[in-house]
């Protein structure tokens, strides 16, 4: 079912941040229509977490993207990036 207008439902996301145990969650989330725009938030949210970690961190954490009934859509280990 489409939303009024003919463009695609909107729904909102997650990225949790994930390192053995430990769970950063995302709290707020991002509003997104599409797969795509997913990818590339997905994508942005790696690239921020590359800046704030140091190089030997990054094997450990991994971002797992999450839809509202959490469902996992989405999941990298960062160290899989490569530099």
């Amino acid at each position: 079912m489409s939303s009024p207008g003919g463009g695609s439902r909107s729904a909102r996301y997650f990225f949790h941040s994930h390192k053995g145990d430990e769970v950063i969650h995302d709290e707020v989330g991002v509003e997104m229509s599409g797969d795509d725009n997913v990818r590339d938030a997905f994508v942005q949210c790696i690239r921020e977490m590359q800046h704030e970690l140091s190089l030997s961190e990054l094997d450990r954490w991994e971002v797992r993207v999450v839809d509202t009934a959490g469902i996992i859509v989405a999941r990298f280990r960062l160290g899989d990036l490569g530099t």
